[in-house]
């Protein structure tokens, strides 16, 4: 009962489309514009992987730090005088775990966009159907 329930409403949508193409057009120009911001998007994305000159020089900020004081917190607990040869693995593990986390996140937005992105490209090829298909009625 209800897949026939849906499957009615989507052919009155059809129906819908079909008897109203300069609906359909301006759907498909607002899809296209998602289209091309979501790409937009998604370059920005790709483009903000960090340098390996951005990480030196984090990573150095991270020694001098350590250097300076001798403490480190992890996970909320401090550690007081670390050893000087321990310095740099200590700040390497830190700027690679703050950085990891961002990396993380910038591939899960880049995952989502993309699934986005899909889908729209689907409903405007879903679109230029309807409008070939009123064509060729016509």
């Amino acid at each position: 009962m209800l897949q026939e329930e849906m499957t009615q409403e989507v052919s009155q949508k059809i129906d819908e489309r079909i008897n109203n193409p300069v609906q359909v057009a301006k759907e498909l120009y607002f899809v296209r514009l998602q289209i091309r911001q979501l790409r937009k998007m998604i370059d920005t994305l790709e483009l903000e992987n960090p340098t390996q000159s951005e990480y030196e020089y984090k990573l150095a900020l991270k020694i001098a730090e350590i250097s300076d004081t001798r403490t480190v917190e992890i996970e909320g607990k401090t550690y007081r005088n670390i050893p000087a040869n321990a310095v740099e693995k200590i700040a390497k593990g830190l700027v690679a775990k703050q950085e990891g986390y961002r990396h993380e996140l910038r591939e899960q937005r880049l995952k989502v966009l993309k699934l986005k992105l899909k889908a729209l490209e689907s409903e405007l090829s879903a679109l230029q159907s309807i409008i070939k298909y009123v064509d060729e009625v016509e």
